[in-house]
């Protein structure tokens, strides 16, 4: 049960969660409204979640949360105002960055906390995250093979070509 029709409904939904904060998230099923969240039907776990739940677990040991998909960003970025607004406790609003940080729309709080990379996928997706994913789905021991040098290279290969189309836009 969500209760986001006011502040004070917000800060209390941990005592109905039974945790120590709840994390807004991107995600769910259907493009919420903000008004729309209210509908615990429509809130299904989603990819986000898992994410976020490794990333304030590995930050926070000890601390219990509760993720609530709220559908797109937008709807974040209006939780994010009313939580500043009136200084709403025990909540977390947790988002891509997209292209924020580019268009200088970072939302400055501590309550708010962005990807390092452009979503939750870009950041999962490193050197050697790769690599453990190769010799996983290869089926190679990774004392027979080191590929770290051929992985560390295409990822040099990428950026520098993505950082010359990004000189083109």
């Amino acid at each position: 049960m969500l209760f986001t029709r006011t502040s004070k409904g917000i800060e209390n939904t941990i005592f109905f969660a039974k945790a120590d904060a709840i994390v807004f998230i991107e995600g769910g099923p259907v493009a919420l409204s903000f008004q729309d969240e209210s509908e615990p039907t429509k809130l299904i776990a989603s990819l986000d979640a898992a994410y976020w739940e490794a990333v304030f677990n590995t930050c926070f040991s000890g601390k219990t949360f509760k993720f609530r998909p709220m559908g797109g960003k937008e709807n974040l970025v209006k939780l994010c105002d009313k939580i500043i607004k009136d200084n709403i406790k025990n909540v977390f609003v947790s988002m891509d960055a997209d292209y924020d940080h580019y268009f200088e729309k970072v939302v400055k709080d501590p309550r708010v906390v962005y990807t390092y990379g452009y979503s939750w996928e870009s950041d999962i997706w490193s050197e050697a995250s790769f690599a453990e994913i190769f010799y996983i789905l290869a089926g190679i021991a990774m004392s027979d093979y080191d590929v770290s040098g051929d992985i560390n290279g295409a990822f040099s290969y990428i950026r520098r070509r993505a950082r010359w189309l990004l000189y083109k836009v």
